[in-house]
């Protein structure tokens, strides 16, 4: 069939030939986008049919999440469910949303009409019911632009208070499953945004039970289906309740995003576990989904040539064959071979049911001896998996999902003192601002050389959080150069100047039927929440005030929201907490090996809420809040709030005393 993209041509085309426009919105790692695709696109009758009597416009919706965040909501108006992939929209020429669903079958089934009979009734609607559409549109379209606009500031009560956090906090405990751990029913996915709310605000407020909670959620999603246990990387979410099967692609921000917050509640816990899995995930990133320049690339596909996660599934013969006996003694008890383990067609998809510790007493074989049993085990069926034909990799570069990335490398890197993490951060970020800025403008993705023609929020909100991160691992003057005019940019081209926030789309981008601010937290963060803790942050480090000026604008904004709907937005929740509570600034100088050892020591205090920046000892191109003196040997640390920081100390149990007053 002949796909166009979303570009002039093809929207001028259905405007002079007055059809109407089928747009497929989809990823290259998305598995009913496939079934569709070979189902119904590529039918020889229904793609005569679709060229015949529609514009056929294609969109990726990793380049173009501004037109997929416009046709999403207006699929939820339709419909009153949430939308999802392949996203199938039936425009007007001029772009009006008129009907969709996502996938439609080939064959009915569940109740869906096929695909054949929807494209009947639309082009039937089209030739006699024209009337009606203008009618349903000029409804549609002004709530389709009421969705993610926002009270003016002026006209609300805007004081910005603790409450929403506290109701927040307790809106999300209701939430978790107690018994199986996870944020409501099945299907689960992770959400790490809204665990790292929970994790972070449970921390200052030494919230016990939410903790608890917590700990207990992220112990389930790493023991269970969720996460791969040969090789690592988290899958995109569970269909069950119990963490056992998943839909078996793996997203670069899901590990990113996950990344980050299993290193931080390693910290917290102090649980091994969690940090086995910081460091598995890591691994998978850096070994599997790296590219030539050490950006990262987007995706592994849920698809193999056998079907949706045959790569990962194995059978009890296959395992008996490829362990000898003692290893499949432990191996089978440790995954749960004969005691209900999660199956997918007949096959058997790891999930852990025990500690090793748990595995000992089970087997009667002492703990050191099954570690080297398991350790074994694993590396045989990794290497045979890897005769396997693998699942299809995206290899585009996507900036936001690298940011991501190299938000929890660096992270992870620095709280577990691995130095070949951080430096892996720093070259992501790196390759990625050299192939995705250019004359001080961000743009979304690159493949093949070829970079995309627009930016959105999230690829300056994110690659900003990700460069202030950087910035704890090693002091670059170049990289806080880079923050400071990724904020710039956020202000300039981004900022509604009328009554605050960031809308999603640059305001010299393409003109679209809507332009919205979001404060969701969906797959990805909210960029309106990243952004807003991130210019917090930036203006602590630089005493820039315009910073701080846009951040609070947006916050009064979004205020109302997070007053009516507490739990709305989690990222939105975390830069109001940053605002109410600045976190306390540490900057140490002087030596750089005992600057480390002291950072080290205060990240990895579980009760510690400091930020700590190791900073260079010539600090004639840093900020004035930044000069600080070093001394002639030894440590000077200096301890911020509130933009007022403390005379120099030199002794660490001083330093110690007074960050726990």
């Amino acid at each position: 069939m002949h796909w166009q993209p979303w570009d002039a041509a093809a929207l001028a085309q259905a405007v002079e030939e007055d059809k109407p426009i089928m747009l497929s919105i989809g990823y290259a790692a998305c598995h009913w986008c496939h079934v569709m695709a070979a189902e119904s696109f590529a039918d020889a009758t229904i793609a005569e049919g679709l060229n015949a009597d529609f514009i056929n416009i294609k969109v990726d919706r990793e380049e173009r999440p501004d037109i997929d965040q416009i046709y999403q909501s207006a699929h939820f108006i339709f419909t009153r469910r949430n939308g999802g992939w392949p996203l199938t929209m039936f425009l007007t020429p001029s772009g009006e949303p008129f009907f969709g669903g996502t996938y439609f079958p080939a064959v009915a089934q569940h109740g869906l009409p096929t695909f054949s009979e929807v494209l009947q009734r639309v082009t039937t609607a089209w030739r006699e019911q024209r009337s009606a559409i203008g009618e349903q549109n000029k409804q549609v379209l002004p709530l389709l632009r009421s969705l993610n606009h926002y009270p003016d500031p002026a006209s609300q009560e805007n004081a910005l208070h603790a409450l929403s956090l506290q109701t927040a906090a307790a809106e999300f405990e209701q939430l978790f499953d107690a018994e199986n751990g996870g944020l409501g029913e099945a299907p689960k996915f992770p959400h790490p945004v809204e665990l790292a709310f929970c994790l972070h605000y449970g921390r200052c407020q030494q919230h016990e039970s939410l903790l608890a909670k917590v700990h207990h959620t992220l112990t389930k999603m790493a023991m269970g289906g969720l996460q791969d246990h040969l090789a690592g990387g988290f899958f995109r979410y569970c269909v069950d309740a119990v963490w056992q099967v998943p839909h078996f692609e793996k997203m670069l921000y899901d590990n990113g995003l996950l990344l980050t917050l299993y290193a931080d509640a390693a910290i917290a816990y102090q649980d091994a576990t969690l940090r086995q899995t910081v460091v598995a995930t890591a691994e998978w990133a850096l070994t599997q989904m790296r590219d030539e320049e050490g950006a990262f690339y987007a995706a592994l596909d849920a698809d193999s040539a056998d079907g949706e996660g045959a790569f990962y599934l194995w059978g009890e013969e296959e395992l008996k064959l490829a362990l000898t006996p003692e290893e499949y003694t432990v191996f089978a008890s440790h995954y749960g071979v004969h005691a209900g383990g999660a199956r997918v067609e007949g096959k058997l998809h790891l999930t852990r049911r025990q500690s090793v510790a748990q595995t000992s007493a089970a087997t009667s074989i002492v703990v050191s001896e099954c570690t080297t049993l398991l350790t074994r085990a694993h590396d045989k069926l990794r290497g045979l998996r890897q005769q396997r034909l693998p699942p299809a990799q995206d290899d585009k570069i996507l900036t936001a999902w690298n940011a991501l990335m190299c938000h929890g490398l660096a992270r992870s890197g620095r709280l577990l003192q691995n130095p070949q993490w951080q430096m892996a951060a720093q070259t992501a970020f790196d390759s990625t601002c050299r192939r995705l800025r250019c004359e001080q403008r961000t743009y979304a993705a690159c493949r093949q050389n070829q970079r995309s023609s627009y930016g959105f929020l999230d690829d300056c909100a994110f690659l900003l959080q990700a460069a202030l991160e950087l910035l704890r691992n090693d002091f670059h003057p170049q990289t806080l150069n880079t923050a400071i005019h990724l904020a710039e940019e956020l202000c300039t081209y981004y900022e509604d100047p009328a009554v605050g926030g960031f809308f999603f789309t640059a305001n010299d981008g393409e003109t679209l039927i809507d332009r919205s601010k979001s404060i969701s937290d969906n797959a990805l963060p909210s960029g309106n929440g990243i952004a807003i803790t991130a210019l917090l942050l930036l203006t602590q480090l630089t005493g820039d005030p315009r910073w701080q000026h846009a951040a609070c604008r947006a916050l009064k904004l979004f205020n109302h929201t997070l007053t009516q709907r507490a739990s709305a937005s989690a990222s939105l929740l975390s830069a109001l907490q940053c605002h109410l509570q600045p976190p306390t600034l540490v900057y140490l100088v002087g030596d750089s090996a005992l600057c480390r050892q002291w950072q080290h020591a205060l990240e990895n205090d579980a009760a510690s809420m400091v930020l700590v920046f190791c900073l260079p000892p010539n600090h004639a191109e840093l900020p004035l809040p930044l000069q600080k003196a070093p001394p002639e040997d030894g440590v000077f640390a200096y301890v911020c709030r509130d933009q007022s920081c403390s005379a120099p100390l030199t002794d660490f149990t001083l330093l110690q005393k007074m960050l726990a007053a």
